[in-house]
């Protein structure tokens, strides 16, 4: 099935056709006038012409040569079937009533039907010939193929029929009466006899001779359509009815029951046959003003549908929905051509859906030039529109355009949009109408309130030229809740001279206790300024505030509000007191008023304005308002304070160094340096603070006083060379106060090397190298080392590295290295040593040894045996003896076991007067073996010692005493078996075991019964060392014990 889209438009009246050409035409529910339309199916797509008309139509008739048709105009018109423009029938006018049917008479006339009365006219002379009126109203007419009857039927049911014995004579009435109940919708005389199908509102399809009495025979009887039928179609061989339950019938003459076709048709207006690509077809017009062909047999039975065919609405709603906006276009111009409810509709969808700029713009070009009454909706809402600009200001300037000059919805719905484009014109507009529309002015008021901050401005200054030099526009904006507008009402008082009024002056005072903090604001700076003298003494004394002032100064109530910085000028000493002379009491009293302000930033204003001035009753006011929540207010204190150069105020700013706003502490530290002549007392109370960015601040202030020249031409040295011996460790303490500005500084710069924050401590480090600020390079460097911070100490060590790895080396550079073997941070003290003993070409070796056994670190003395473990040479053996005396343990015991294993004896003998045990132990034992006398003399004192009560001191002695013992056993001399012999009694099992172990070594024949009692000890290791020790001696009583 084929789907078509054709440009007619309206609710079909009437369907002539002859073969493949069909005349159709419509009625325009707005009464508009259409077209008559012919419609050629010999082709695939069929081919629609169009014939202007004057006005719709409402009925049509014709046969193979000419159709008729009724206009709502009153006018009959007839054409040529197939082609041909329309033309009136004389001067007939049937404008009384809508004509409902026309029907073909013989000798050339035409029925015209009314609601009440039939017309016959002649259709050579275009004359009316007879008229018959009627009670009842006329639905339907039809005539016979002879055109000398004709049948009239009625709303109540009746069917008239009318009979002419000559084609020349007058029409009358051959019978009447009723044929069916309720309205009769169809009339259709048959073809052979004089008989004529009609069909009603009762669903009945009859078949009724028009001669004589009207017997009507039920030709539908059960097979009747489910609602009435609107349609009769004769056939060669068959009747044809439509009806509005979208079906079409086909009823033989011969009898029998009907074919039915319902899938895919219309609700049915009219029917029509004709010849679809020359082959029978059925054309059926819908009441959706839609055109179906219907496919026949040669038999006249239904075949598919072939064919629908819609309206211009659907074609142009079809494409408006193409992507082609060539297409799109289309569909605009000719709804814009149709300029009816149904193309508004489509209208203002397209509107909301299309995307193309050029196009909506097109629409709104189209629809301005359009008469119809939905043109001002549409325009209304393309004046709502907020995709395109240029769409809704063309949208608003058409449709104020159509309106009437005293309607004044436009400017409403422009101003309802928060539009400002088409906003602000609507407000120029108003403001013209304002002087003879009051309904204007009051539009203008409102807009004062509205969404918009640039309308509600621009309304101002409207109201302003409306009201000439009145004050009431800015009074009337002062009463509206826009802190914005209330604040540009306030400016435009001042820059229009109308602050003297009693009423404004109250509007001004009370704005000053405004809710709104920057009303408020400028409320108070309004007052200043108009003060002329305050204003100027106030603009050449404070920078701030003269930039303030000089903003309110140039407002521009339509502009950017951007003003260009105000050009600093110095004022002289004799000029501020010029100015401050000129002041009177008028002047103060603004400020004064001002700080009685409710409202903290008022009263601040004042107070600073006041400190500004140097008036000191400002005081008492700024100590109150430097505890105020708003840390803007208390930055401002801070710089108050620094106008009024009290010294008072010291305290007070000295606790602003702590605030938490950062602002608040700069503008703190800001007035201590104006109000203390002394910057190092200034950079003593910043380093004070909590705050990073304030000792960011002190450390500037003590970096440019160190930096200052000197007054005189004299050399001299720095202010911290002065004080190099105390960098050198002189005899003054620490914790003495500084006695000049030179130890001052120093305090401070230590101050800032150990401060808490990294980045001042790196800051203070980079100062200090770059600008020696020490005295020299060594003394910088011992400097830095005084800070408690590892970091510090390890860019000192990197400095010194660095300098050391240069040659010929820097004659200080090898002893500061040394020096930091006694660094307190063990990553700096070690990679010291490890890079001395690394770098032997450019650090002495055996100066680092010496200087790392010094060391009073155990981890740099532990490094130090280490090396000397892996490089035992002699030499730097010899540093090993320095240990043999320190007090951590594992340090003194690897060194008396390298000391041991090097074979040094002169060294051992020394380890014997070690304060040290362990020491002792391990010297005698290696002395021993050797025969040395004191020696065995110091391991006999070893175990002669008593054991100790305390428990922690009791482990040491029971292994230095058990490795006396096996010392003693290595020695072999028998002078050693008492001190053998009194452990054997010991509690402790480990020194009973070394001592039995001993007894083979320590014992001659004297000691024979001592050794047989052994042999009868109840412990193993006794008896079996005793057995040993007799065996050594040859003695038979060994076997036992042997053997056992």
């Amino acid at each position: 099935m084929i789907h078509l889209l054709h440009t007619y438009r309206g609710q079909i009246q009437g369907l002539v056709s002859d073969g493949s050409q069909s005349v159709f035409v419509t009625q325009h529910p707005e009464n508009q006038a259409t077209e008559l339309y012919r419609l050629n199916t010999s082709t695939e797509y069929t081919n629609l012409q169009r014939e202007a008309l004057p006005c719709s139509a409402t009925a049509l008739i014709g046969n193979a040569e000419q159709i008729w048709l009724a206009g709502t105009n009153g006018k009959l018109y007839s054409s040529a079937l197939k082609e041909g423009k329309v033309k009136a029938l004389g001067n007939l006018d049937f404008s009384q009533t809508a004509v409902l049917a026309l029907a073909l008479l013989a000798q050339n006339r035409l029925a015209v039907l009314q609601a009440k009365q039939v017309h016959i006219i002649d259709l050579k002379t275009n004359q009316l010939t007879q008229s018959i009126e009627q009670l009842d109203a006329a639905t339907s007419l039809a005539s016979s193929p002879d055109g000398l009857w004709f049948a009239m039927g009625f709303r109540q049911g009746k069917v008239a029929v009318y009979h002419a014995e000559t084609p020349t004579s007058e029409f009358v009435l051959s019978s009447e009466g009723v044929v069916h109940q309720g309205q009769v919708n169809a009339l259709l005389f048959a073809q052979n006899e004089l008989q004529f199908y009609s069909a009603g509102a009762d669903k009945k399809l009859f078949l009724t001779h028009a001669r004589g009495s009207l017997q009507p025979l039920d030709k539908g009887k059960s097979s009747n359509h489910e609602l009435p039928i609107s349609a009769l179609l004769l056939g060669k061989e068959r009747l044809f009815t439509g009806a509005h339950d979208k079906s079409v019938k086909t009823w033989a003459y011969s009898g029998g029951q009907p074919t039915t076709l319902k899938q895919g048709l219309p609700n049915i207006a009219h029917l029509s046959l004709i010849q679809y690509l020359d082959k029978p077809a059925l054309l059926v017009a819908g009441t959706d003003d839609s055109l179906t062909i219907v496919g026949l047999t040669e038999e006249e039975k239904f075949g598919e549908i072939k064919l629908t065919i819609n309206d211009g609405y659907a074609w142009a709603k079809e494409f408006s929905g193409r992507t082609d906006p060539v297409e799109r276009e289309k569909a605009l111009l000719l709804l814009a051509e149709y300029d009816d409810t149904r193309a508004f509709d489509l209208l203002d969808n397209q509107l909301k859906t299309e995307q193309d700029r050029g196009l909506r713009e097109q629409m709104i070009k189209l629809v301005a030039k359009a008469k119809h009454p939905r043109a001002l909706n549409l325009l209304e809402a393309a004046t709502k529109d907020t995709r395109h600009d240029t769409v809704r200001q063309q949208a608003f300037k058409a449709w104020e355009r159509k309106v009437a000059a005293d309607d004044l919805r436009p400017y409403e719905v422009a101003l309802a949009t928060n539009q400002l484009d088409i906003g602000k014109e609507a407000l120029k507009v108003l403001a013209t109408l304002a002087q003879e529309q009051p309904r204007a002015e009051q539009l203008l008021v409102q807009a004062l309130n509205h969404k918009q901050a640039a309308l509600r401005l621009t309304a101002l200054s409207l109201l302003e030229t409306v009201y000439g030099n009145s004050p009431n526009a800015s009074l009337q904006a002062l009463s509206i809740a826009h802190p914005d507008l209330q604040r540009a009402a306030l400016i435009r008082l001042y820059q229009r001279n109308l602050l003297q009024a009693m009423e404004v002056q109250r509007a001004l005072l009370l704005a000053q206790s405004a809710s709104d903090a920057n009303l408020r604001y400028t409320a108070f700076l309004v007052a200043i300024l108009s003060q002329a003298n305050l204003t100027q003494a106030l603009k050449a004394l404070e920078p701030d505030l003269a930039r303030q002032l000089q903003e309110l100064e140039d407002f521009e109530l339509l502009g950017d509000s951007t003003t260009k910085p105000a050009k600093a000028s110095k004022v002289s000493s004799k000029d501020v007191a010029k100015l401050l002379k000129a002041l009177e009491f008028a002047d103060y009293t603004v400020l004064l008023q001002g700080m009685s302000n409710r409202h903290a930033d008022i009263s601040f204003l004042a107070a600073f304005a006041l400190a500004v001035l140097q008036d000191q009753r400002a005081f008492g006011i700024l100590l109150v308002l430097s505890q105020e929540s708003n840390a803007a207010i208390r930055a401002g204190v801070g710089r108050a304070f620094a106008w009024l150069n009290q010294a008072d105020s010291i305290p007070s700013l000295e606790i602003l160094l702590n605030d938490k706003a950062p602002e608040v502490r700069d503008a703190a530290f800001s007035a201590l340096q104006k109000l203390q002549a002394d910057p190092l007392l200034t950079a003593k109370c910043g380093f004070a603070s909590q705050h990073q960015d304030i000792h960011a601040r002190s450390l500037k202030t003590l970096l440019d006083v160190l930096a200052e020249p000197e007054a005189d031409d004299k050399p001299k040295k720095s202010l911290l060379s002065s004080l190099k011996s105390a960098l050198l460790g002189s005899k003054a303490t620490e914790q003495a106060p500084p006695k000049n500005d030179a130890e001052r500084a120093l305090h401070l710069l230590q101050l800032a090397l150990n401060d808490p924050f990294e980045p001042i401590r790196q800051e203070t480090l980079k100062t200090c190298l770059n600008r020696q600020l020490g005295g020299s390079e060594l003394d910088t460097l011992r400097l830095l080392l005084t800070s408690r911070y590892e970091n510090l100490h390890r860019e000192v060590l990197l400095e010194v590295l660095a300098k050391a790895r240069v040659l010929p080396p820097l004659a200080w550079v090898e002893p500061l290295l040394l020096e930091l073997f006694h660094n307190r941070f063990a990553s700096v003290r070690l990679q010291a040593l490890q890079f001395a003993l690394t770098e032997k070409k450019r650090i002495d070796t055996q100066t680092a040894l010496a200087a790392a056994i010094n060391s009073p670190f155990a981890d740099v003395q532990g490094e130090a045996l280490v090396y000397i473990q892996k490089n035992p040479s002699k030499a730097n053996q010899a540093h090993l003896p320095a240990l043999l005396n320190d007090e951590h343990d594992s340090l003194r015991n690897l060194a008396i076991k390298l000391l041991v294993d090097a074979g040094q004896p002169s060294a051992l003998l020394q380890a014997l007067t070690s304060p040290y045990a362990d020491v002792q132990v391990m010297a005698a034992n290696a002395l021993v073996k050797w025969g040395n006398p004191e020696a065995f003399k110091t391991l006999e004192t070893l175990l002669s010692r008593p054991e100790p009560s305390i428990k922690a001191e009791q482990e040491q002695w029971l292994r230095i005493s058990s490795q006396a013992l096996t010392g003693l056993a290595s020695a072999a001399q028998v002078q050693a078996f008492p001190t053998i012999h009194t452990y054997l009694q010991s509690k402790y099992a480990t020194l009973v075991e070394v001592a039995a172990k001993a007894l083979p070594y320590v014992v001659s024949t004297e000691q024979l019964p001592i050794l047989l009692d052994l042999q009868a000890d109840e412990r193993p290791v006794v008896r079996v060392n005793a057995g040993f020790a007799l065996a050594l001696l040859g003695e038979p009583q060994a076997k036992v014990v042997l053997a056992e």
